[in-house]
């Protein structure tokens, strides 16, 4: 798959690739943000920005780019990309804003630090990790593996499939589309489930979504319009 690498600039920076049917998508970011939209078939589409820090403090990042008719990624880097994230010297007031659009086919593997990551409209399996960062997926169709330690979690899905959700610490908000069903069970130390401590499971039929925290709460809704 062949990489471009490129020592950031202050101008926002774009590439784009072409792909096949249900391409995996790969995308990880230390600061700042990763947002991906679908936008029907095609090809892949990727810009990426700088904000925060001086001339010299940008310099020092970089972003790792690669594409083939199967798999595109994006890395954003401080230092040699191979060892990912950021390295010595390398300063927090720079921020990175990464977008991507994408089919909606795509199969997407995120992975961010400090960077809130937000997903709409991809019917493709979904695995995104942050540290600290919210994760967002709205309009799903496909599996979801979401993971974070303090970073809030909130899920609108499209069509509700199988999934596994976990949090440390951050609140946990799922949206179910109206009429929908699903089977949500809750594993938790001292988390509450739709404000019950004691409650482990909502509804009784339909995709079962696993979640999993130490200690954050889990709000599960249905998003139909209340009846007059």
């Amino acid at each position: 798959m062949p990489v471009a690498v490129l020592f950031l600039l202050a101008a926002p920076q774009t590439w784009s690739y072409d792909v096949g049917p249900a391409p995996v998508v790969k995308a990880s970011n230390v600061r700042g943000t990763i947002r991906v939209d679908a936008v029907g078939p095609g090809g892949v589409g990727i810009r990426a920005e700088a904000s925060g820090g001086t001339d010299d403090e940008q310099a020092r990042w970089n972003i790792e780019t690669g594409g083939s008719q199967s798999e595109v990624s994006v890395h954003v880097c401080c230092g040699p990309c191979a060892k990912r994230g950021k390295g010595k010297g390398c300063s927090d007031a720079v921020h990175f804003d990464v977008a991507l659009r994408v089919p909606g086919d795509a199969r997407l593997e995120l992975n961010g630090i400090s960077s809130r990551v937000s997903v709409a409209a991809v019917a493709g399996e979904q695995r995104i990790t942050t540290i600290a960062g919210d994760i967002e997926v709205e309009g799903s169709a496909g599996r979801l593996r979401l993971t974070t330690v303090s970073g809030k979690i909130s899920v609108r899905p499209r069509e509700p499939a199988p999934s596994l959700i976990h949090s440390v610490s951050g609140a946990i908000a799922l949206s179910l589309p109206p009429g929908a069903q699903a089977r949500v069970t809750l594993s938790t130390v001292s988390g509450r489930l739709n404000g019950n401590p004691k409650l482990r499971s909502a509804g009784r039929s339909g995709p079962k979504i696993a979640v999993d925290t130490a200690s954050g709460d889990v709000t599960v809704v249905d998003s139909a319009p209340p009846s007059r």
